[in-house]
């Protein structure tokens, strides 16, 4: 499990309801309920900036040519109960807010079935985390750029197994259910005959 070190940002502890775009700074206490499949971009080793690519070259506009490496973007939606709100997650940001690796967060971009049980262990997760609010230009919506994440405490193996389980066996009984009525049906025909 990934420490997370007290740092001193001055932060405002806001409910999500309570924000607006341009806030800057705020502390946000939620659960994790949705986790989009991670992104990336190709970056600057040197600067984080995104790199133009021609013929096969990488050319940073700050640092010229260089070798360029995948940038991880994590995006989920957070519930405070007072609402929800999208917040991203750049760089060690998306390390933070995962408690993985950049590699291992760029992994879940090409392995779905890693992703799903990834996904499940986030979502239900509590976050703490410190960012400003921008305007989404895909949705139009307020987002949380994340600055900081203070404390992720991820579900337990056990709630997962638990949950499991469950979707597991609802899955049996709908389908003894289901063998159960078509078998009733096959009874009443042939009582009608």
């Amino acid at each position: 499990m990934k420490e997370f070190e007290k740092t001193g940002f001055a932060a405002t502890e806001k409910k999500i309801s309570d924000i607006s775009e341009g806030d800057k700074n705020i502390k946000v206490v939620a659960v994790i309920t949705d986790f989009d499949i991670p992104r990336f971009y190709y970056g600057c080793p040197d600067c984080f900036k995104k790199v133009m690519q021609d013929e096969g070259i990488s050319k940073c506009a700050v640092h010229g040519q260089v070798k360029a490496m995948k940038i991880p973007i994590v995006n989920l939606k957070v519930d405070d109960s007072s609402a929800t709100i999208d917040i991203v997650g750049f760089r060690d940001r998306a390390e933070n807010v995962t408690g993985l690796s950049s590699q291992d967060i760029i992994g879940l971009t090409e392995d779905i079935d890693k992703y799903r049980l990834f996904s499940k262990k986030m979502i239900g997760s509590k976050i703490v985390f410190i960012g400003n609010v921008s305007l989404s230009a895909l949705t139009g919506e307020n987002q949380i750029l994340v600055n900081h994440v203070e404390e992720v405490k991820f579900r337990e193996i056990d709630e997962l197994a638990e949950e499991l389980v469950k979707e597991s066996s609802s899955k049996s009984v709908k389908k003894s259910n289901s063998k159960k009525s078509k078998k009733n049906e096959v009874v009443e025909e042939e009582d009608t005959e």
